[in-house]
């Protein structure tokens, strides 16, 4: 898929709420891990995911102004095939998994996820907080929209595959990315986006919510 029919299928599926996470599970191009994300809408060489001195208007196309219609940030685009859960319509790149008691690997994004949530993680929390928490606990980190939302499994209750994650709670989850307005700007008071486990929905929260942790890690 040429990159710029990847950036307009993310901005028409990652963006939106309730069903049109069906069609996100329906992509399939958004290919090559190793470069992992990119920011901007545009993915350079080095896929480097840039959280600070977001431009508001993409210098190498700047009529395409990189917010969605959601108010989600200047867009880190994941660089991975997009999984599909078994019933979602589409029967490439189902969820695949291999797993430990501890963590659990993800074969079609090559992300690894706490299977085994250790206490100081546990419970719901502020984001700075979840943040922290999933920092704290070694090589993990909050994950971003893009990568939350390629665990969900629509056709299960909680959304999430009960195999590979066999404790899993629904219920809302941060994620690392920011709400942001039209042109860039924060929102004041600021805040992230949740993926909810409970319905498959994302949604926006302050930062001062509570809301549960699925930590992550790359390679």
């Amino acid at each position: 898929m040429a990159r710029s029919k990847a950036r307009l299928f993310g901005f028409a599926v990652i963006a939106g709420l309730g069903p049109a996470l069906v069609a996100c599970h329906l992509i399939t191009g958004l290919d090559d891990y190793d470069k992992v994300q990119c920011p901007g809408a545009i993915c350079g060489d080095s896929g480097v995911d840039v959280n600070n001195d977001v431009p508001t208007i993409d210098q190498k196309n700047p009529d395409v102004v990189p917010i969605d219609a959601q108010g989600a940030r200047p867009v880190s685009w994941a660089r991975w095939k997009m999984p599909n859960y078994d019933g979602g319509g589409a029967t490439d790149n189902l969820l695949d998994y291999t797993f430990d008691q501890t963590t659990v690997s993800d074969k079609i994004t090559g992300l690894f996820w706490m299977r085994t949530i250790p206490q100081p993680v546990q419970g719901t929390k502020t984001y700075e907080a979840a943040r922290a928490a999933c920092e704290g606990a070694g090589e993990w980190r909050l994950p971003s929209r893009i990568e939350l939302v390629t665990l969900l499994h629509l056709g299960e209750a909680p959304t999430i595959d009960k195999t590979a994650f066999p404790s899993a709670a629904g219920g809302e989850h941060w994620t690392s990315s920011e709400v942001r307005l039209p042109g860039g700007a924060l929102t004041n008071p600021k805040k992230y986006w949740v993926v909810d486990f409970s319905s498959g929905e994302l949604r926006q929260r302050e930062e001062t919510a509570q809301a549960a942790i699925r930590c992550v890690r790359g390679k």
